[in-house]
């Protein structure tokens, strides 16, 4: 008597169990974590373009600030003869602080410069141009090489040499104070390099 057995749909030839089922449900869940991680790129590239928007305005409106003044201390009118007194007889204080004014403007207009160009080319992937100077590390010489050092010149140049602030002065310190808050609550995540992102997907893996 011949017998014969009928060979059930998931043992393929060679005798092995197929795993269909356990392959679909592997690229489902792998679809999914693929789906979950393009999403939260674009949430996290939608936040980060956000944030750069802000630290532009802030930027702007402190360059407005700190060249205003300049402009303002460099015309300062001392002796009501309508001109400007920065080559007059004044203190010779007054006139270096005008010198350090525009030092610390043209300190600040590169650090905008330089920040504006490294979020360009953070694009590229890279977190920055060179000298492995991130926003972050721009960020953090601009509250201490410039915002600082405005704030304190502008109150002092007013208050040691016209008794008050005056508008410029004022519109210093609000734009200083305004970037500085800016900076101190921003924070750019680092690129990881493309070997880093490739170990963290093969660890997901299932």
């Amino acid at each position: 008597m011949t017998m014969s057995f009928i060979k059930p749909e998931n043992v393929d030839d060679d005798g092995s169990v197929a795993t269909k089922n356990t392959q679909l449900t592997s690229g489902t869940a792998s679809s999914r974590r693929t789906v979950r991680s393009a999403a939260n790129k674009r949430k996290k590239e939608a936040a980060e373009r956000r944030l750069v928007i802000r630290d532009l305005f802030a930027n702007i409106f402190d360059l407005v600030g700190d060249w205003a003044f300049f402009l303002a201390v460099y015309n300062r009118d001392f002796d009501g003869d309508g001109e400007g007194d920065q080559f007059a007889p004044v203190e010779v204080q007054y006139r270096l602080l005008i010198h350090a004014v525009f030092a610390f403007s043209i300190l600040g207009s590169t650090l905008v410069g330089w920040f504006v160009l490294t979020s360009i080319w953070r694009k590229t992937g890279m977190n920055s141009m060179c000298c492995n100077c991130t926003q972050d590390r721009i960020v953090l010489a601009s509250i201490l090489l410039e915002d600082i050092p405005q704030i304190l010149l502008s109150v002092y140049m007013d208050h040691r040499f016209v008794g008050t602030l005056t508008p410029a002065g004022m519109l210093n310190i609000c734009s200083s104070v305004n970037g500085l808050v800016n900076r101190l609550t921003s924070h750019y995540e680092e690129i990881k390099e493309d070997v880093f992102v490739i170990v963290d997907s093969y660890k997901e893996m299932p």
